[in-house]
């Protein structure tokens, strides 16, 4: 790959670097990132295109969702600093030295933006990657983070893709890779709608796996709301600041829930068997609805605008709507009014 005329990543919305549609790429320079606290995941990855280095775009979500790099997201989390600052860094390690080689097989990036900071986004992009791995993609060498299978979806994950069918490859962060044929899809997060089976797979495993071990989490009213009592909070468009109406439905016997408390295992039976779900929209529903029981008193506590944000068609019908500021008032009027709804 030739870099002495190499430019650098022209970052605004009309200019997003390049996508192949057979998701298959040659010789290709991925450089990790970093792994900090409040920040998502920075992996960035180039190819050679007409003789000069371009940007994968399908590698990080950030790179596909368009926003301009002096937006919100990059003045508190800093992601396309970063994301240009490895960009550049690709650019200028020019030795081999510098570099780890994969050249023997093919190989499929799991890497993403969420991997440590979102697990919502990072299990819906995962499942729609396993999806395309399930429906005649023949390889078998998986690409993840150094420390990813320590976490919950690293577990949910290989329910769909076991360890013993595929090799999970561990990379370490800040370092560049450089991978002679590798494959990289796009990542479709939130549309989980598109591979019911595949979630469903997952449900009736941990129903089956884990169902009769915590039957102390079934038949529970639940709160699963994004509020302040959250303990990290990326985007505060969706996050309520409620604690005497929280501590009202405590009264009444409900459970608020963190899932970040949780092993994933343990939220799912909560929400699998639940009685009542009191649940607001963001990261904390897209992908934890999923394992919903539609079946439970379900109410949706509603920001004005955000009545579609995050939901769907099945879920709205299914549940009370009830539009409230981001600093709940008239706390007790709604409490009562989620009292006297009937499925």
């Amino acid at each position: 790959m030739e870099y002495n005329n190499y430019r650098i990543f022209k970052w605004n919305p009309y200019y997003i670097g390049l996508r192949n549609s057979s998701n298959n790429y040659n010789d290709v320079l991925v450089n990790t990132g970093t792994n900090k606290k409040l920040e998502w995941q920075n992996v960035i990855a180039i190819t050679s295109f007409n003789g000069k280095p371009e940007v994968i775009y399908d590698t990080n979500h950030y790179l596909e969702s368009q926003h301009e790099w002096s937006s919100s997201y990059n003045a508190e989390h800093k992601i396309y600093d970063n994301l240009i600052i490895n960009y550049i860094d690709i650019l200028n390690n020019h030795q081999e030295s510098n570099k780890i080689f994969y050249n023997d097989q093919t190989y499929f990036s799991l890497l993403d933006a969420f991997a440590f900071s979102n697990s919502g986004h990072n299990l819906s992009e995962t499942i729609s990657r396993a999806n395309y791995l399930l429906n005649g993609c023949q390889c078998k060498n998986l690409l993840i983070y150094k420390g990813y299978k320590k976490t919950n979806n690293f577990r949910l994950i290989t329910m769909l893709l076991p360890e013993d069918e595929y090799n999970y490859i561990e990379l370490d962060f800040e370092t560049i890779y450089c991978f002679k044929n590798i494959i990289i899809t796009y990542p479709a997060i939130m549309h989980t709608e598109r591979f019911p089976e595949l979630t469903e797979k997952i449900k009736s495993n941990v129903i089956t796996k884990y169902g009769d071990l915590y039957e102390e989490f079934k038949n529970k009213k639940i709160i699963l709301m994004k509020t302040h009592r959250t303990s990290v909070v990326f985007n505060h468009s969706t996050h309520f600041t409620c604690e005497d109406f929280l501590c009202g439905l405590e009264k009444l016997g409900y459970i608020y829930v963190r899932p970040e408390d949780y092993d994933d295992y343990r939220l799912f039976i909560y929400m699998i068997f639940a009685d009542t779900i009191v649940y607001s929209s963001g990261s904390i529903l897209y992908t934890n609805k999923w394992f919903f029981n539609y079946d439970a008193k379900l109410v949706y506590m509603c920001l004005p605008g955000q009545r579609d944000c995050c939901t769907d068609n099945k879920l709205l019908e299914n549940s009370l709507v009830i539009t409230v500021e981001k600093t709940v008032d008239n706390y007790e009027d709604i409490i009562e009014q989620i009292e006297n709804y009937k499925r």
